[in-house]
């Protein structure tokens, strides 16, 4: 699909500025067996003689760049489409402590266990989480701190 986009939309109006002037670009390295100068690519293949066929090097260089060119921008359109399809509804935010992406009716991080301040109510309603069923750590919790019952950490001493 993307190739015939290209060969079939975009390449025309470049070879219409450039002509086929680039294509039959060659340098000759042997004469054929008729001993002429070729005029074309076509002519030097029939005649046997060798080139070196830059111009199509460039061509095929050309499209090469035109499909990426029409990848990246199609990509582009796509991605951007399906952003503003998954944006729609939000059911994430931020973390103000670790700025981590949590579910927006978390009344607690995931990630660094704090207490989240309460939602803005205009913001969204589908979000909002009862706070007073949240209570705070007695004991802060950092990611270093070994969890061990009581009777485990008293054997160590």
């Amino acid at each position: 699909m993307v190739r015939s986009f290209v060969n079939d939309m975009l390449v025309p109006p470049l070879a219409l500025l450039m002509g086929d002037r680039v294509v039959n670009l060659f340098l000759l390295i042997r004469r054929g067996r008729s001993g002429r100068v070729p005029q074309s690519v076509e002519e030097a293949a029939g005649d046997g003689a060798i080139t070196v066929n830059y111009g199509r090097f460039l061509h095929q260089v050309l499209n090469f760049f035109t499909v990426g060119c029409a990848v990246f921008y199609l990509l582009r359109v796509v991605k951007a489409f399906f952003k503003w399809r998954i944006d729609m509804p939000q059911d994430k935010r931020t973390c103000p402590h670790c700025l981590s992406e949590i579910p927006v009716q978390a009344g607690r991080c995931a990630y660094c266990t704090q207490v989240l301040p309460p939602l803005d109510h205009s913001a969204s309603d589908a979000a909002h989480v009862d706070r007073s069923l949240i209570t705070a750590p007695s004991t802060p919790v950092t990611p270093w701190t070994p969890l061990l019952p009581t009777s485990l950490a008293s054997h160590d001493k």
